[in-house]
């Protein structure tokens, strides 16, 4: 089976949102705290489709505040599916 489109969109809760409205699939990587059926939504998991990468770029990694470490610590865990670090 093939499916076409002809649209597409920035960011994986709007492709959700419109699978979910019955306005066509969505393809999306793991989405930490999204598994199995969430009303009208399925989410069947595709065989060989590799994980998410995620990089992060700054000119000075020790320039970034404590907060946005945090936060970028906190989004490589979580696509790697792993529980991230309580912050303290």
């Amino acid at each position: 089976m093939r499916f076409g489109f002809d649209t597409s969109v920035a960011d994986w809760d709007t492709a959700l949102l419109l699978a979910e409205l019955g306005l066509g699939r969505a393809v999306v990587p793991a989405l930490p705290g999204r598994a199995g059926t969430s009303g009208p939504l399925r989410l069947v998991p595709v065989p060989g489709l590799r994980p998410l990468t995620v990089g992060w770029a700054a000119r000075r990694w020790s320039a970034l505040g404590p907060a946005a470490r945090v936060f970028a610590e906190t989004v490589v865990e979580c696509c790697a599916g792993r529980d991230p670090a309580p912050a303290g």
